[in-house]
C-alpha cells in the first residue's frame, strides 16, 4: 500500500471541504482510515484497479492532526504533524517558480523569519516518467516549514500570498502546492484533446520533431537536463536570478547550444511541448482539495510562433482544471510585469499578452488578475521584488473568494467623456481617490494622439475618480486616441490609495459626445 507522493508529515489540508486522499494498492480489496485531530474523522473504501481513493469529510482549522490507514491486510501507513487551513495551488513558469532565496527581500525574511504554520511543497518537475528516478530531485517532493533554513526553497510569490492570507486568518496554517516550470507554455498545462483545431499550433511544433530519430536525441535531452541539475549549473542559476540585470542585454541570437535546445524543445519528452507536463506533473496532484489557485505566467506565449489568442487558451486551460477537480476552482493570476522586448531570437509581445489577461480576467468566471506591470524590472525578466505580487493576489483572494470588505481590485477607467481643451477619464476602484506617486506631478505611460498625432504638450490632473487630461489641441470635433501603459517595458505613477496601480487602457474617443 502506498499513498500519492504528496500525502506526508508536514502536509496541509483544506479546511471547511471534503478531503480526498488517494493511493495504490496492487494486492489489496479495501483500505479505512482515520484522521485525528480535535475529533477524529473516518474514511474507508474499497481498491479498483489496485487504486484507492477516501474522502474525508471537511475538518475544521488545526494542527498536529495524525493520519493512519490501515488495509485488508494489517498494513498500516502513518502521517503525522498534518495541518488543516488554507491550501492554495501555485502555478506558471519562472516567476512562480522563483525562489525566497533569491527575493530583494532575503536577507531580512531569511534570518528572522519563523513560521512552522507556513508550507510548502513543490511538485518534482518531471518531463517524462521515470525521470523521477534518474534525476536529482532531492530538493523537491517534500513539505517545507517557513523556517530559516527551509525557507530559501518556497515560491517567492507563494509565500508573500500565505503570509499576508495568514495575518488576516490569525493560526490558520497555510499550505502552497508549487505546480510550476520555468520558460513553459499554457499549452503544457492541459492535455492535447484540448489544444485540437483552435490551438493547433502547439501541436504541430510537437509532431515536427517526430521525423527525428527520437530514441538518439533522448539520450542527448538526458545529458543535457543531468547537467541543468549539476551544483555548478545550479550555483550559475542561483547568482543569475539573484543579481538583477540593470542594463540592456545584447539580442538573443542564436548559439550553437542554442540551436541544440531548440531542436528538441518540442519533443514529447520536453517539459516544453504540448500536454506533457499535464501528465507528468499536474496529474500527480489532481484532485488535492484546496481554495483555489495562484498563476503567474505568460511570457513564453508571448513568442511570435505560438500566434497569439492566449486569453483563450489560458480559459481553455481553466475550463480543464475545473473539470479535473470537479470544482469551479478560483483563479488569480498576475499581469505581466515590465520588461524590455530584447530582440533576436526572444522576439517577445508582453504588451499583446497583457491586453490578453485583461480580456480573460473580464471574461471568465471567478478568474481575478492582480496588475502587476508596474514592479517589472527593465532589463530582466525576473523582476527581484515579489512581495509586491504576491500581496495583490492575497488582497483579491481576500476579497473574492473570502469575502473580506476591502479595496483589491486597481483602478480602471468606466467613462471618457471629450470638452473643448479636456479628456475626463471616470474611474472605479480608486479607494479615496486617486494618486500620484514620486514627485513627478504628470501623469507617466500615457500616449496622446489627436487627428492622427502624437501630442506632448498636455498636462494632467488627478481629483478623486477622475483623471483629466488638459491640452489647448483636443476640440470637440477631434478624433482622439488614449492609451495608458501600452507598451512592454513602462514606468507608471498613477495608484489608487490602496497602493494599486491604475489598469492599462485604451480609448478611442472620436464618437463621444461633448
Amino acid at each position: 500500500m502506498k499513498l500519492a507522493d504528496i500525502f506526508q508529515d508536514g502536509a496541509v489540508l483544506q479546511r471547511g471541504k471534503e478531503s480526498k486522499i488517494w493511493g495504490e494498492d496492487p494486492n489489496g480489496t479495501h483500505v479505512k482510515a482515520v484522521l485525528k485531530g480535535k475529533t477524529s474523522v473516518i474514511a474507508e473504501t474499497s481498491v479498483q484497479n489496485g487504486k484507492f481513493m477516501l474522502t474525508f469529510p471537511a475538518m475544521e482549522a488545526q494542527k498536529d492532526v495524525l493520519l493512519k490507514l490501515v488495509n485488508d491486510r494489517d498494513e498500516v501507513i502513518c502521517l503525522k504533524d498534518l495541518a488543516v487551513g488554507e491550501v492554495w495551488i501555485a502555478g506558471g513558469q519562472s516567476n512562480m517558480e522563483f525562489r525566497m532565496a533569491w527575493d530583494a527581500e532575503r536577507d531580512n525574511i531569511l534570518s528572522e523569519y519563523e513560521n512552522t504554520m507556513i508550507r510548502f511543497y513543490e511538485t518534482p518537475k518531471i518531463s517524462y516518467e521515470g525521470a523521477l528516478e534518474e534525476e536529482n530531485h532531492s530538493t523537491e517532493g517534500v513539505w517545507r516549514k517557513a523556517v530559516p533554513d527551509e525557507i530559501p526553497y518556497f515560491s517567492a510569490v507563494g509565500f508573500y500570498f500565505a503570509n499576508k492570507l495568514q495575518k488576516e486568518f490569525e493560526g490558520v496554517p497555510m499550505g502552497i502546492i508549487g505546480c510550476n516550470w520555468g520558460g513553459t507554455s499554457v499549452s503544457c498545462w492541459m492535455p492535447e484533446e484540448d489544444l485540437v483545431s483552435e490551438f493547433q499550433v502547439y501541436i504541430d511544433l510537437k509532431d515536427k520533431t517526430r521525423g527525428m530519430d527520437l530514441e538518439k536525441e533522448f539520450e542527448t535531452f538526458k545529458k543535457r537536463r543531468a547537467d541543468e541539475l549539476s551544483p555548478e549549473q545550479c550555483e550559475r542559476l542561483d547568482l543569475l536570478m539573484k543579481n538583477p540585470i540593470v542594463e540592456p542585454q545584447p539580442p538573443m541570437n542564436p548559439t550553437p547550444e542554442m540551436e541544440a535546445f531548440m531542436a528538441l524543445k518540442y519533443a514529447p519528452f520536453s517539459a516544453f511541448s504540448a500536454g506533457n507536463l499535464y501528465q507528468t506533473m499536474l496529474k500527480k496532484i489532481v484532485p488535492y482539495t484546496c481554495a483555489g489557485v495562484i498563476w503567474y505566467q505568460g511570457e513564453e506565449d508571448s513568442l511570435p510562433e505560438y500566434g497569439g489568442k492566449y486569453d483563450r487558451l489560458f480559459a481553455k486551460m481553466i475550463e480543464r482544471w475545473r473539470m479535473d477537480w470537479q470544482e469551479e476552482l478560483p483563479f488569480i493570476f498576475a499581469q505581466l510585469a515590465g520588461f524590455t522586448n530584447p530582440g533576436g531570437k526572444l522576439s517577445l509581445n508582453f504588451t499583446q499578452v497583457r491586453a490578453d489577461q485583461e480580456l480573460a480576467s473580464k471574461a471568465v468566471k471567478d478568474a481575478w488578475m492582480a496588475v502587476t506591470y508596474d514592479v517589472g524590472l527593465q532589463y530582466d525578466i525576473h523582476p527581484k521584488q515579489k512581495r509586491p505580487v504576491g500581496e495583490r493576489m492575497a488582497l483579491q483572494a481576500l476579497h473574492h473568494v473570502y469575502g473580506k470588505e476591502q479595496l483589491s481590485e486597481s483602478p480602471d477607467v468606466t467613462a471618457v467623456r471629450k470638452e473643448e481643451g479636456l479628456i475626463t477619464l471616470e474611474m472605479i476602484h480608486t479607494g479615496d481617490g486617486l494618486c500620484l506617486a514620486g514627485e513627478d506631478e504628470k501623469v507617466k505611460g500615457l500616449e496622446l494622439t489627436v487627428n492622427g498625432r502624437s501630442v506632448e504638450n498636455y498636462s494632467t490632473v488627478v481629483n478623486g475618480n477622475l483623471l483629466q487630461i488638459q491640452s489647448d489641441q483636443i476640440h470637440e470635433n477631434s478624433c482622439i486616441s488614449l492609451r495608458y501603459a501600452w507598451k512592454d517595458w513602462i514606468e507608471t505613477n498613477v495608484y489608487s490609495s490602496a497602493g494599486l496601480p491604475l489598469r492599462r487602457s485604451e480609448e478611442h474617443t472620436s464618437e463621444l459626445q461633448s
